[in-house]
């Protein structure tokens, strides 16, 4: 089951919608409150299989599977909020990958490194859509997408680092010894963890 992240905010279109496949029938609403009510009323009155106590969750997991641009988070799963640790090796990465270009040294790694780490983070259960504005709105994305115009062939597919909360459309072409990983509790078979 997944939940959006932000049930304050009025998403995008200006209302909360979703579409009753068993009925053909559209619940919206500009309030989640009563999106959610007129929901629930319409699956207890249409006698549907998920009406009841578990409507409300059967909703909002609906909903996020109806708009999948929306920020959702799995409702079994804490989210991982971004905190000083993350901000330090953050910082700690821009000011070695500055240093780097400063040098005059080489920014970003070949194309075919970034692509192999690119294939290595899209079957990675950790590529997810980290909920964290600040992250998503970076400098990293601007840096790697739209300064250099770097991109892999997985673009498409790669999201967030659930463990280090960056961004990995900038992170597989960013040299190794620009990238603080200290701290992290990595995967072994992440392309970022220490070899043995």
């Amino acid at each position: 089951m997944r939940t959006p992240l932000n049930l304050v905010e009025t998403p995008p279109g200006g209302a909360w919608s979703v579409l009753i496949e068993e009925t053909g029938h559209t619940v919206r609403q500009a309030h989640i409150s009563m999106f959610l009510s007129d929901g629930m009323r319409h699956a207890s009155d249409n006698n549907l299989p998920w009406a009841g106590s578990g409507a409300r969750d059967y909703l909002l997991d609906l909903w996020c599977q109806q708009h999948p641009f929306a920020r959702c988070a799995d409702k079994d799963k804490p989210e991982r909020t971004f905190g000083i640790e993350d901000l330090k090796r953050f910082a700690s990465s821009m000011g070695a990958w500055v240093s780097k270009v400063a040098k005059g040294e080489s920014a970003w790694v070949e194309q075919g490194e970034a692509e192999r780490r690119a294939a290595i983070c899209v079957q990675c259960p950790n590529n997810q859509d980290v909920a964290c504005g600040w992250c998503s709105g970076s400098p990293l994305p601007v840096i790697a997408n739209h300064l250099a115009g770097r991109h892999t062939s997985v673009d498409d597919k790669l999201k967030s680092c659930s463990v280090c909360l960056c961004h990995l459309k900038a992170k597989v072409h960013m040299p190794l010894d620009t990238l603080d990983a200290s701290g992290l509790d990595l995967p072994s078979f992440c392309w970022l963890s220490p070899t043995p």
